[in-house]
């Protein structure tokens, strides 16, 4: 895989919550939505739980500021004895579907506590989200060097979003090089995508 395709966008679709599995937080976490002032804590997680992106003090406006008054019922974020562990947000955004999407964006756990079921509880949480809301599918952006997320959303059923022939190469290799599995023909999913 050459450089700009190690670190590739690329999409993930989930077109149905029915037969999505269910993970509890382990004992001691608790799942709350934003309260004003999460601002901070949401850019503190980050900076240290993203290598892969720059933060600033206006992140949080750019990314949010035309919804932030969704975030009450939206954004998600974990907790242990008062701190903030992780975070994810459930956002309703039809671009890459017409109607009743959600979109998953800046999921985020500190590292010291990932590989402890917190992602998964998480991804569970936020799609338990978009049912009560009103979505019906869900997607999600990620980059191909982010294999531990990859592999999560895989598990959930989520299925290679591929509308180019670009997207269908990267993730073919993908697939391939990293012994994925998915249950997804790539020329069904393009050709769909037409």
């Amino acid at each position: 895989m050459d450089r700009h395709e190690n670190n590739a966008l690329i999409a993930m679709t989930l077109e149905s919550f029915d037969e999505v599995p269910r993970f509890c937080l382990p004992g001691g976490f608790t799942v709350r939505t934003y309260r004003s002032g999460d601002e901070r804590h949401w850019l503190d997680l980050q900076k240290k739980a993203d290598h892969y992106n720059e933060f600033d003090n206006s992140t949080f406006e750019m990314q949010f500021g035309e919804g932030i008054d969704e975030l009450s019922e939206r954004q998600l974020y974990i907790e242990k004895n008062g701190q903030i562990i992780g975070t994810a947000t459930a956002w309703s955004d039809n671009k890459y579907w017409e109607a009743q999407s959600g979109r998953i964006r800046w999921v985020a756990v500190l590292p010291e506590y990932q590989g402890m079921g917190i992602g998964r509880a998480l991804i569970s949480s936020v799609l338990e989200r978009f049912a009560l809301l009103g979505e019906t599918r869900s997607y999600l952006w990620t980059r191909t060097v982010r294999l531990p997320a990859i592999k999560l959303y895989l598990r959930f059923g989520f299925k290679p979003g591929i509308r180019s022939k670009e997207e269908e190469e990267i993730w073919a290799r993908l697939i391939k090089d990293n012994n994925l599995q998915s249950n997804y023909s790539s020329r069904s999913f393009f050709e769909a995508g037409k």
